[in-house]
């Protein structure tokens, strides 16, 4: 299939190191940051946000060890509102039988009442642009979900985000310049709160590094989206 495509791109290329066996350099096959960086941002109505304390994004969605996972990001929870920040739990697939939102109800009834008031969970299914400007607006964030991390990104937030399959997350935050906010399995709550501290020491170089990494993967999936309008008219 990918031999034949007129044209092929791919998002990262450290998939080309872990899948050697896939043939991804021919010359029809091509690099594109995400499309996900060109969503427009719209800001949803009635959303519960206060703008005078901290405010900390959060997609969940287990893997590996369930029971692990969720006492990983009980702690990690814990460990924000006692900071005295508010943790915002947002929906980024919004359907009932989905892994993320059973996990998140798991991990929300599970909280100490006094953990839980410092928790806004958001059963509102935003819409992608209402989400990008949700996540633009949240001191930094910690997504699980691939597209959640690419949305806050791109709306200039500073994220940590988690490997859960493949390579998909480790070659984004690459293309970006931000490897060192990549948490590589296992996931654990120490790994976490090190990256938060980090984040914390060093918020002004790595806001300039996502500014300038983010300008460029616009450019990039701008120039996809063009290639392929003029193969399409072609």
């Amino acid at each position: 299939v990918i031999a034949r495509a007129v044209r092929v791109f791919i998002r990262e290329t450290e998939c080309r190191k872990l899948y050697p066996d896939i043939t991804l350099d021919l010359e029809n096959v091509k690099f594109s940051n995400d499309i996900a960086f060109l969503l427009e941002e719209t800001e949803p109505k009635n959303l519960p946000f206060n703008r005078d304390i901290r405010n900390v994004g959060l997609t969940v969605r287990s893997f590996g060890n369930c029971d692990e996972y969720i006492e990983c990001m009980k702690k990690v929870i814990a460990y924000i509102v006692e900071s005295g920040a508010c943790v915002h739990i947002f929906q980024q697939v919004a359907m009932d039988n989905e892994p993320d939102n059973q996990c998140a109800e798991a991990i929300v009834g599970s909280l100490t009442k006094d953990i839980r008031s410092g928790v806004v969970y958001h059963k509102e299914h935003f819409l992608p642009q209402e989400l990008k400007w949700t996540y633009g607006n949240m001191d930094y964030f910690i997504g699980t979900r691939l597209h959640s991390t690419i949305f806050a990104m791109a709306a200039g937030t500073i994220t940590i985000g988690m490997v859960y399959h493949g390579t998909k997350a480790q070659g984004v935050f690459d293309n970006l310049g931000l490897r060192e906010l990549i948490v590589d399995n296992p996931v654990t709550f120490e790994k976490i709160k090190e990256k938060i501290e980090y984040i914390e020491k060093n918020r002004e170089v790595l806001k300039s590094r996502l500014t300038i990494g983010t300008e460029r993967a616009k450019e990039d999936a701008r120039n996809a989206v063009c290639e392929i309008v003029k193969l399409a008219q072609n």
